[in-house]
């Protein structure tokens, strides 16, 4: 519901970062991330995965969505993250700062922390 209020925001450039991902992937949802693609005007950016390997991982392996891995300290490919056909780009994703409940921060890592990097 999210994506199509997005790809409804016609004549506005968006981001939509997507934070999430599997290995199943789905005919509709693969129609909405088309949808925003073809439309010009939105860019959607996923996290790639966090198995280690080349297996795809949806959204971020959908044709319409820019995979993101995440690499380490040394600006290296984490150890954690995918490393398939369909990664375009990756950001720190490696002990990153985040906000936590209580007012207090901590340290995460996975390519859910690198899309965000990216999709500022």
């Amino acid at each position: 519901e999210a994506c199509q209020t997005a790809a409804d925001q016609a004549g506005k450039r968006l981001v939509v970062s997507m934070s999430l991902g599997g290995t199943g992937s789905s005919l509709t949802f693969d129609s909405v991330v088309k949808t925003l693609y073809t439309g010009g005007a939105t860019l959607v950016v996923a996290a790639a995965g966090n198995y280690g390997n080349n297996a795809f991982s949806y959204p971020a392996s959908y044709g319409g969505a820019m995979s993101v891995a995440a690499t380490d300290q040394n600006n290296k490919r984490a150890i954690f993250s995918q490393f398939n056909s369909q990664v375009e780009i990756s950001g720190p994703g490696v002990a990153v700062k985040s906000t936590f409940p209580s007012d207090t921060y901590r340290s995460w890592s996975g390519t859910s922390m690198a899309t965000p990097h990216v999709a500022a």
